[in-house]
């Protein structure tokens, strides 16, 4: 079986700037030529290519042009300054894609502290900071530490985002993936179902971050021997993604198993068979 995890904000963030060809024939090329290779404003672009190649999956290229950003912003003596926590952060998601846990907690670390000197305890991007360390130790298998971060994170985002926010109902959908991991199941699905309610209202009862919550919700069911409503909220959740995200989308390959999982604990193997 499977849960889903919410999309970060920073999953769902789409560039603004144009292709990497683009970009280097705009801006690189007049800069190195003009301003020489340490220009600040050469970081910049550094810092857009890496974006560029994060997006694309090629995360060599992105952290290769994130360190040359970095270096830059070091050698003009941005090593406290917020401007370089972004860098810091970027580099941390580069090492978490690659599943390098230890680099990415190190930049994600270096990036909370930073944040914490200039913007205090309760800033909007400290609440990002306590997330993205709550991802990481949860992926390192540190349940109790990850669960510490994101309370932190929560704690935040209802003071200055609010409690239906839709930040804070991915929050909430962490929560909830940390107490299953511990098998706390009913407080799971008092999180999950925080999420849900939050999500219905804010995206629609048909968006596909709703199916990510009702497949979460299943699982919980599932874990405790009620598979009419787990098999209820799988096939929600199967119906949003085909009409949200196609028939061979990744997705519906979970989603289809879960279902021939239950089918095949009620002893019907021919619609097991069709789903797994």
């Amino acid at each position: 079986f499977f849960f889903f995890k919410q999309k970060t904000a920073y999953e769902m963030l789409r560039s603004l700037v144009g292709s990497e060809m683009c970009i280097r024939d705009r801006y690189q090329r007049r800069v190195h030529g003009e301003l020489g290779k340490d220009h600040q404003q050469l970081a910049e672009i550094y810092k857009k290519l890496g974006l560029n190649y994060l997006q694309k999956g090629q995360y060599n290229e992105a952290l290769t042009f994130y360190l040359k950003c970095l270096e830059i912003q070091e050698k003009h003596n941005q090593k406290n300054c917020v401007l370089i926590s972004y860098t810091y952060d970027m580099i941390c998601q580069v090492h978490l894609k690659r599943g390098e846990l230890s680099q990415a907690e190190s930049y994600c670390n270096k990036s909370l502290q930073i944040l914490l000197e200039h913007l205090g305890t309760e800033h909007q991007f400290i609440a990002v900071c306590y997330s993205n360390m709550g991802d990481i130790l949860e992926r390192k298998g540190q349940q109790n530490e990850a669960l510490s971060f994101f309370q932190k994170c929560l704690e935040i985002q209802e003071k200055k985002l609010g409690h239906d926010h839709t930040e804070t109902a991915k929050t909430y959908s962490n929560i909830g993936l940390i107490h299953n991991n511990q098998g706390n199941l009913p407080t799971a699905l008092k999180y999950f179902e925080h999420c849900l309610q939050i999500q219905e209202k804010k995206l629609g009862a048909d968006h596909p971050s709703v199916a990510t919550t009702y497949n979460n919700i299943g699982l919980v069911y599932y874990a405790q021997a009620k598979m009419d409503i787990a098999l209820d909220y799988f096939t929600k959740c199967l119906r949003i993604q085909e009409a949200k995200l196609g028939t061979y989308h990744p997705s519906l390959v979970t989603t289809s198993f879960n279902i021939g999982q239950i089918y095949q604990s009620r002893g019907d193997y021919n619609l097991s068979l069709i789903h797994i």
